[in-house]
């Protein structure tokens, strides 16, 4: 048997398996969900793994479920439901994302707790540069997300939940 085979080879295999295990744990974190805000996709005490959103080089995406820290409030995990530039709107039980109806993500029950009891629970509004709007999976508890505290800025996103 040849050095080469012998021993650089598995010196070279060796390397790089050390080097995707040391950026994977550079890349990636994690981390415990707190609270049902998530339920049915996450639940209480609930171990997951963030990539963190320097090391996310597909940005984030409609649908994606992240983990964010706006100013002022403790770090949390939501879903992307709004995109800069997009319109979300709420009416008539329907969460609406550039005039289409959202239903991927949660029930019309659900949605009858979104509405304010001022303008008939309707609301909409347009998301600027960087602005992004977050939800929880369960409308039916109260917890901070974008109906709370608005759209959220992507320097306040910390990355996107990979596993669960």
């Amino acid at each position: 048997m040849k050095f080469k085979d012998r021993f650089v080879k598995p010196l070279i295999t060796a390397g790089v398996i050390m080097f995707l295990g040391f950026g994977s744990m550079i890349a990636t974190e994690k981390d415990q969900v707190n609270g049902m805000s998530m339920s049915p996709t996450l639940d209480d005490k609930q171990t997951m793994i963030v990539l963190n959103d320097s090391f996310n080089l597909s940005g984030v995406d409609f649908g994606d479920v992240v983990t964010a820290q706006p100013a002022g409030y403790k770090a949390y995990v939501k879903r992307v439901v709004g995109l800069p530039g997009d319109t979300i709107e709420y009416k008539n039980n329907t969460l609406y994302r550039n005039g289409k109806p959202l239903t991927d993500f949660h029930s019309k029950d659900m949605l009858s707790k979104m509405g304010a009891p001022e303008n008939d629970g309707a609301w909409d509004f347009e998301l600027g540069d960087g602005e992004y709007y977050l939800l929880s999976d369960n409308l039916a508890i109260e917890t901070e997300d974008s109906r709370t505290i608005g759209p959220v800025m992507e320097s306040d996103i910390l990355g996107e939940v990979l596993f669960y």
